[in-house]
């Protein structure tokens, strides 16, 4: 309820640390002992908003070295035990003058939906 000039507005954030492992095993990306700063961006996921009467979630994933790989990640449910999930990546043009050469400027997570 709005009344008056007093406006208070309440935000959650859920955010995700995470492994992301090649198929053999290997270990691509781990956040799990990552401080992040709460206006952090690169290598965090942080929930956006629900749809679909909360069987949609929208999170914006900030990517890994100077962005690379950042976009959205939307979680539907399935059903009482399953979730899909879509990465939904944004394109950037990396070169020199943004980051060093040698820099990993690989994307980790998978381009397809699952």
């Amino acid at each position: 309820m709005l009344t008056g000039e007093n406006i208070n507005i309440i935000k959650d954030i859920l955010s995700i640390k995470f492994i992301v492992k090649n198929s053999s095993g290997v270990t691509l990306q781990d956040t799990q002992s990552m401080a992040f700063s709460a206006e952090q961006l690169r290598h965090t996921i942080y929930s956006q908003w629900a749809e679909d009467k909360g069987n949609k979630l929208l999170f914006y994933y900030g990517g890994t070295n100077y962005g690379v790989g950042w976009g959205s990640i939307k979680l539907k449910k399935l059903n009482a035990t399953q979730i899909s999930w879509e990465y939904l990546t944004n394109d950037i043009i990396l070169d020199d003058s943004k980051c060093p050469p040698g820099t990993d400027i690989n994307i980790t997570f998978q381009k397809q939906k699952i």
